[in-house]
């Protein structure tokens, strides 16, 4: 069984392999990558990686923007083996929020801020993840794939839900060093201009929100 699948939607190449694919060298374990077709909505390209053979041979999935960097030796490795040391593990990610609204991570952002939040050095029980990356064991994907009634954000946030409401697992921060680029051309592809995006985002939180009964917090509009 392959320990790793990395799923990543392509949009802007020169992005992808200044960021994710220069990541990949110093991984430290098997994996798989897929490329997903960037021509659907984001939510029904991720989904369609379920049809891929090597997907179903695998422990784990990272789900991961294209402007997502690693910055550690054997990262991979190291995600693996903190997903295996945790059996009510049902999702994690880098940069994540708690259900008090506090941010914690690992990451680094060139947008909007240097320094991401708290700095964390092992794994943290979070209410949601922001969508930079996303680790979900194979198991439960091929149970449940994303919502796409939420066609982009917050489409992983929602499934963070889903495992702590209905499946009564755990959502953790990783201390797993990431530099988030936040390239330009990604956002300003499909919103044109923050405010836009802010204003779409706004909208689907409320959605997720009535959807789950209650208030949930996001790092996406925090």
């Amino acid at each position: 069984m392959e320990d790793l699948v990395i799923v990543v939607s392509v949009t802007v190449e020169k992005c992808y392999k200044e960021c994710l694919e220069k990541s990949l060298s110093k991984i430290g374990v098997d994996y798989t990558l897929i490329k997903t077709d960037p021509n659907v909505p984001f939510t029904a390209s991720m989904n369609s990686v379920i049809k891929h053979e090597n997907l179903h041979k695998s422990k784990y999935i990272l789900f991961s923007h294209q402007d997502v960097e690693f910055l550690d030796e054997g990262w991979g490795t190291k995600i693996v083996e903190l997903c295996d040391s945790l059996p009510d593990l049902g999702y994690a990610g880098t940069e994540c929020i708690t259900k008090t609204g506090e941010t914690i991570g690992c990451g680094y952002n060139k947008f909007p801020r240097q320094k991401w939040g708290k700095r964390i050095e092992k794994p943290t029980i979070v209410e949601t993840c922001d969508d930079g990356t996303a680790i979900i064991p194979t198991k439960l994907f091929l149970e449940k794939q994303f919502n796409e009634e939420f066609p982009f954000y917050p489409v992983f946030e929602d499934y963070a839900c889903w495992i702590q409401f209905v499946k009564k697992l755990k959502v953790y921060a990783f201390p797993i060093r990431i530099y988030h680029h936040w390239c330009g051309k990604v956002w300003r592809k499909k919103f044109k201009t923050r405010e836009k995006m802010c204003e779409y985002l706004t909208k689907e939180w409320l959605k997720l929100n009535k959807k789950w009964g209650r208030q949930i917090h996001t790092t996406s509009v925090n």
